[in-house]
C-alpha cells in the first residue's frame, strides 16, 4: 500500500535520485545521434528524442523517469506527451496498462501542488483511447476514494482520511466518466476524411490524438474543474479567510444515520458547505472537517412522515446518510433546492445499484440526450461497473451472515446477479482474447471464511467470438467510432482496430 504522503513534497525525493541516475535513465530510453544535443534538450524538458532504442519504449524506465523527475512538471509534461504519442503501439499500450497503479498513484498525489494537470490529462487521453483502461482506472479511483474518505462505512472516523486527496479522487472520477461517455466528437469526421483519401494515415493519427488531448484539456482545465474547484476546496480545508456566502453554506443540526449499538446520538449543530457537488460538514466556519459526502445522484427526502422533528430532511446515497434539521421552512427550501441542483448535475452514473424512481427518471432524461454511440458507451461502461460491483457485494453481504449459512446463501445470491449484455471479466489486458460472460455457475461457487472477510470463488461460462478477437478490437468495433481507438490495427503492430 502506498503511503498517502508520498510525492506530496516535490523536494522530499529529489535527493535520492542523483543527476547521474537521471542521466542514465534518459540515456537508456532516448538515444541521441552522437552529439548529445537532443538528449540534453530532453533532459531540460524541451526538444524531441531522435529515436527510440529498439523502436520500443521501456515502460518500467518511463515510469521511473516520471517519479525521479517529479520535481519538474515540465519534464513530466514532456514524458506524458511522448507516451501519448506512442500509446497506439501494442507494447507501449500494454506497458501503460501494466503500470497503471503506479501512474494512478502519481496522478492522485503529485499534481495537487502543481500549476498544471499533465498526468490527469494523460490519463483522460488514454481513457478516450481505451474503455478497458478507463474501467481499470475507475476501480483504482474508487478504492482510493474509500481510503481517504472522512468516515468508515460504520460511521467511525477514518484514520487514513485526507481531505485534499478525497476531493481529488471525486473530481478525477467525474472527469474520467465525462471523457468516456462524450468521447472525441471529431473522431467520426476524421475517419471519413481518411477513408476518402483526403488525409494520410499519419495525419489521421496526429489529428485524432490532438482531438483527444484538446478534449482532455477542456475537461480538466475548465474554471469549474480546476482553478475554482481546487482553490475553493483547499481554502475550505485550510481554515483560510474565505468568505462563505449565505447561498452555499450555513448551520444545520446533524445526526449520523448509523448509530453505535446501545448508544443514543444527540443532534449536533454543524456548519455545512456545498461546493463542487460535495457536501462538507465542519464543526465551525474554517474549522475542522468532520465528514463529507459526494452529491452525485444523491437522494434528498423531506421530513413528512420520516421524523417527528420539524424542518427535517435526509440526504443519502449508496454509502452515506445524513439526517439534518433546519431552523425554519425557508432554510429547508434553500438547502433542499441547493442539494437537488448539485445532485442532478452528475446523474449519468449513479452511485447506487438500485436508484430511486426520481434518480432513474433524471438519469433517463440525461441519457436520452446522448447520441447513439454515446449512449452505447454509457450503457456498456455503467453495466460493467454495476456487474463487478454486484459481484463484490455478494462477498460483502455474506460477511455479515453466520458462517454456517454462507455456503447455502452464496449460490442463491450468485444466481440472482444480473448479467449485462456485454459483460466480461476485466482482470486481463487489452490484448487478451475477448470472452463474454454468458452465465454464472452458482453450484461451482466456493466460500472461504476468514477472520475479517468472506472471499468467494465464482465460476462463469464464457463465450469467445468466432474470430477470437482481443479485448481492444472488440470494444473498438462495438463502441469505438467517435470515442477514439482502443488500440491500433495489426498493420501498425498494435492490438486494436483503428482505421
Amino acid at each position: 500500500k502506498y503511503h498517502p504522503k508520498m510525492g506530496n513534497s516535490a523536494s522530499s525525493g529529489v535527493s535520492s535520485f542523483s543527476a547521474a541516475y537521471r542521466e542514465s535513465l534518459l540515456t537508456s530510453v532516448f538515444l541521441d545521434d552522437g552529439d548529445g544535443s537532443e538528449l540534453g534538450g530532453v533532459a531540460n524538458g524541451v526538444g524531441k528524442p531522435s529515436r527510440i532504442k529498439g523502436k520500443t519504449i521501456d515502460m518500467e524506465k518511463m515510469t521511473m523517469l516520471i517519479w525521479s523527475f517529479r520535481d519538474s512538471p515540465e519534464m513530466v509534461t514532456f514524458i506524458s506527451n511522448f507516451l501519448a504519442k506512442y500509446s497506439g503501439e501494442k507494447l507501449v499500450f500494454d506497458g501503460i496498462e501494466f503500470y497503471l497503479p503506479q501512474l494512478a498513484h502519481m496522478i492522485i498525489h503529485l499534481e495537487v501542488d502543481w500549476p498544471s494537470t499533465t498526468l490527469e490529462q494523460f490519463a483522460l487521453v488514454i481513457s478516450q483511447h481505451s474503455l478497458h483502461f478507463a474501467l481499470q482506472f475507475n476501480w483504482i479511483l474508487v478504492c482510493s476514494l474509500q481510503d481517504y474518505q472522512p468516515e468508515t462505512p460504520s460511521g467511525e472516523p477514518n484514520p487514513t482520511y485526507n481531505e485534499l486527496f478525497f476531493t481529488r479522487c471525486i473530481k478525477l472520477l467525474q472527469n474520467m466518466e465525462r471523457c468516456v461517455v462524450y468521447g472525441t466528437p471529431r473522431a467520426s469526421e476524421l475517419r471519413k476524411l481518411y477513408e476518402m483519401g483526403e488525409i494520410s494515415r499519419e495525419e489521421f493519427e496526429a489529428m485524432e490524438l490532438a482531438d483527444r488531448r484538446f478534449n482532455a484539456f477542456q475537461i480538466v482545465d475548465s474554471p469549474s474543474n480546476r482553478g475554482a474547484q481546487m482553490s475553493e476546496i483547499e481554502s475550505l480545508g485550510s481554515g483560510s479567510d474565505i468568505e462563505f456566502t449565505s447561498g452555499n453554506s450555513g448551520w444545520l443540526y446533524y445526526k449520523r444515520g448509523k448509530r453505535r449499538k446501545y448508544r443514543r446520538k444527540p443532534w449536533k449543530s454543524r456548519f455545512f458547505v456545498v461546493a463542487e457537488r460535495m457536501l462538507f460538514c465542519y464543526d465551525k466556519p474554517h474549522g475542522t472537517l468532520r465528514r463529507a459526502m459526494p452529491l452525485e445522484s444523491a437522494i434528498i427526502e423531506l421530513g413528512d412522515g420520516l421524523s417527528r422533528h420539524p424542518f427535517y430532511f435526509e440526504v443519502h446515497n449508496q454509502n452515506y446518510e445524513f439526517l439534518l434539521r433546519a431552523k425554519n421552512e425557508a432554510e429547508v427550501k434553500k438547502w433542499t433546492t441547493l442539494l437537488e441542483q448539485n445532485a442532478k448535475t452528475a446523474a449519468l452514473f449513479s452511485m447506487s445499484l438500485s436508484p430511486s424512481p426520481n434518480q432513474a427518471t433524471q438519469g433517463q432524461s440525461l441519457v436520452s440526450h446522448l447520441s447513439p454511440k454515446q449512449r452505447s458507451r454509457y450503457q456498456f461502461f455503467k453495466g460493467e461497473r454495476d456487474f463487478v460491483r454486484s459481484l463484490t457485494e455478494i462477498a460483502e453481504e455474506l460477511r455479515f451472515e453466520p458462517r454456517s449459512e454462507r455456503k447455502r446463501l452464496a449460490p442463491v445470491l450468485i444466481s440472482e446477479t444480473p448479467i449485462p449484455p456485454c459483460a466480461y471479466i476485466p482482470m486481463l489486458k487489452s490484448t487478451d482474447e475477448w470472452l463474454r460472460v454468458v452465465r454464472m455457475l452458482p453450484a461451482e461457487a466456493r466460500v472461504f471464511s476468514t477472520k475479517e472477510r468472506c472471499p468467494v470463488l465464482m465460476c462463469f461460462e464464457m463465450e469467445h467470438e468466432d474470430d477470437k478477437v482481443d479485448v481492444a478490437n472488440y470494444l473498438h468495433a462495438k463502441f469505438g467510432d467517435g470515442v477514439g481507438d482502443d488500440a491500433p490495427d495489426d498493420d501498425s503492430g498494435g492490438g486494436g482496430g483503428s482505421a
